[in-house]
């Protein structure tokens, strides 16, 4: 058996998008792989922004009324094999390099007949099936890729719970250019007779077209109750659902909206209010409006819907606080708009870039903050840039990173690393 590392880089070697937008290629895989998905539960979750949370909540809900929970969520942090989790523990690499082999062989049996390959979330999605039967899992919490109606992990039986997260505009290239387009497509993960849960912020809309999807396919729609009497910290918040408090150990006035989802999933599910307020208190997310000190705040935020949660958030948890910001993000998102956002609120912006083929350049991302920030730097190298941000920051400032889920990765990585770096830095 191949080693994880030429194994992880063959797999990264495939296209990110087919050249067949359908389910053709994961159908005839897991149909040659005998279909585990078949039988397995799914808790199925698709969105914009918030899934991973979601996701994230309601695993760890499911792990306190004691299932065995697999978590398959994209993208990842610091290692590949946190994209498929049971119970909190990622995949062994040992169990991932097998699989994959066994996943490899099918697929080239597909291949010799004509069938156009396989990309890269196929595979891993049919890695993830494979492990989590195998694993015997009682329930998956299953993240869509991208869109729902093609996404790979579509190929699942109906489930009793989806939920369509926050909806906004990015990927429209692949999905659509207004809300309703990207709407019908996030649909597409509703099934005949199940149970649609969608936060009490979704657009009018979006509401409308998830309603006639749920319509034809004799679905319920649940729109969450709205969360009032938010109690935040820069640690956990608490807030009122129909007249109950809960608490939840993520940051983030919007996390209080993610979190009424999870409950109403819970519930949908049958699991007491008890045993979801259980997992919610347990529950971890890292990179979530995430402090790493007291002055030093870690957020994956992307695309604009993110980007403003992130600030709107920022003026609750750390209100009056000045900001200054690092920033690096990919060239294919929305990143003029983000860009300007986090500038216009900063007080000094450092831009860096990440070692990726999609990635911004340090420069370019610096040149889009030009004019909405009176102190803008490019620093190419993401660990100089944080050593560089954190000598600039001001006794009194906020350093926020922010932009991409990858630099987030590398940053938590680098702490990691240097355990004492964010400490062990002079502060004018």
């Amino acid at each position: 058996m191949r080693d994880y590392d030429t194994i992880l880089a063959e797999l990264h070697s495939r296209p990110r998008y087919a050249k067949k937008k359908d389910l053709s290629r994961i159908t005839n895989l897991m149909n040659s792989l005998g279909n585990p998905q078949n039988h397995l539960p799914f808790v199925h979750v698709a969105g914009t922004n918030g899934k991973g949370s979601i996701c994230a909540m309601t695993a760890s809900i499911l792990r306190s009324a004691g299932k065995k929970t697999g978590l398959f969520t994209s993208p990842y942090l610091k290692e590949f094999t946190e994209r498929i989790m049971i119970d909190g523990n990622t995949i062994p690499k040992t169990d991932f390099c097998r699989i994959y082999e066994r996943v490899y062989a099918e697929e080239c049996a597909l291949e010799s007949s004509g069938q156009e390959p396989a990309n890269e979330f196929e595979v891993i999605t049919a890695i993830a099936m494979c492990y989590y039967y195998e694993q015997q899992c009682d329930v998956v919490v299953l993240e869509v890729g991208l869109g729902g109606r093609l996404d790979a992990t579509n190929i699942i039986a109906p489930q009793k719970v989806c939920c369509i997260a926050q909806l906004g505009l990015d990927h429209q290239a692949q999905l659509g250019n207004t809300i309703e387009e990207i709407a019908a497509e996030k649909g597409g993960i509703i099934k005949q007779d199940c149970i649609v849960i969608t936060p009490s912020t979704q657009a009018p809309e979006a509401i409308n077209v998830l309603s006639e999807i749920c319509r034809r396919n004799h679905a319920e729609l649940r729109v969450c109750a709205v969360p009032s009497e938010l109690r935040l910290s820069s640690h956990h918040n608490s807030f009122l659902l129909e007249g109950k408090r809960f608490y939840v150990s993520l940051a983030g006035p919007y996390q209080a909206y993610n979190a009424a989802c999870a409950i109403e999933i819970g519930r949908a599910l049958g699991i007491s209010d008890e045993l979801i307020q259980k997992g919610l208190t347990t529950v971890v997310w890292p990179a979530r409006l995430m402090p790493l000190t007291e002055d030093v705040v870690l957020d994956c935020a992307h695309n604009p819907n993110g980007i403003q949660a992130l600030l709107d958030a920022l003026d609750a948890v750390y209100p009056g606080r000045p900001i200054c910001s690092l920033m690096a993000m990919m060239a294919d998102k929305d990143y003029k708009t983000c860009v300007r956002a986090v500038a216009e609120r900063s007080v000094r912006l450092t831009a860096t870039t990440l070692d990726m083929p999609r990635a911004l350049s340090s420069e370019e991302l610096r040149e889009s903050a030009d004019g909405y920030c009176l102190k803008t730097y490019s620093e190419p190298n993401p660990e100089q840039a944080l050593k560089a941000a954190m000598l600039r920051r001001r006794n009194d400032e906020l350093l926020v990173i922010c932009g991409s889920v990858y630099l987030a990765g590398e940053i938590l990585s680098l702490i990691d690393q240097h355990p004492g770096i964010l400490h062990n830095m002079k502060r004018n």
